[in-house]
């Protein structure tokens, strides 16, 4: 057995932990990532100074926590400047049943589980384009977001993706709560979204969240 805070592992992680030198022109494609335990962790990860880079036509599925993740501003490079994921593509990929029930990180003190899982999450990366993925049944099916105070995910094209049967909601942006960072500089463009919101919480097929700035939701087709 293990606690909140020791049942931790990716499946995938890319970390660029130097200042001086980028991780870049890497490739994650074509793998399947499944039934994982993560904890606070994500199936497949990338974070810190890592640039030039694709994941394309993955499945990832069955996992306790976020599907995708490109995050940024964790203080993994020690340089903020470069200190996020950026330049790159998340295109392809099949994204489903990622949901925190059972991962003890997540249960709450009555026994219940905070149910916020991302299929696939931008949390404080940059100029990434996000396409032609099909994420369903996840707890949220794309977000796009900042954790950290003070940055925000910047210039995130979301386009073309099939988003359905999301537990809270199809895509969500911005930061979490005021405190946190935001969304900025984000185009959400011809997606499909459809029968999201299955527990009924109210989150619907798109939620905007705090620190929201010059961003655009069009064409898309929404079907609740």
């Amino acid at each position: 057995s293990c606690d909140s805070d020791s049942c931790n592992g990716h499946g995938i992680a890319i970390y660029g932990l130097s200042a001086t030198q980028s991780l870049n022109r890497i490739t994650v494609s074509g793998n399947t990532v499944y039934n994982l335990k993560t904890g606070w962790s994500e199936s497949v990860t990338l974070d810190g100074n890592v640039q030039d880079w694709s994941l394309t036509n993955n499945t990832i599925h069955h996992n306790n926590n976020i599907g995708i993740d490109a995050a940024g501003h964790y203080g993994f490079d020690p340089d903020e400047k470069t200190d996020y994921a950026r330049d790159g593509e998340i295109r392809g990929n099949l994204v489903y049943d990622i949901d925190t029930t059972g991962n003890l990180a997540y249960r709450n003190p009555d026994g219940t589980y905070s149910r916020f899982a991302s299929g696939i999450y931008v949390d404080g990366g940059a100029r990434i384009v996000v396409e032609q993925n099909d994420s369903h049944e996840n707890d949220l099916g794309i977000q796009v977001a900042s954790e950290n105070t003070g940055y925000n995910s910047d210039r995130i094209k979301v386009r073309n993706n099939l988003i359905h049967h999301s537990l809270n909601v199809g895509i969500a942006i911005g930061g979490y709560a005021p405190s946190a960072g935001g969304t900025s500089n984000t185009e959400i463009v011809n997606n499909t979204l459809y029968a999201n919101d299955t527990l009924h919480a109210g989150f619907g097929e798109l939620f905007l969240q705090s620190n929201i700035t010059n961003c655009i939701f069009k064409n898309n087709l929404l079907y609740a």
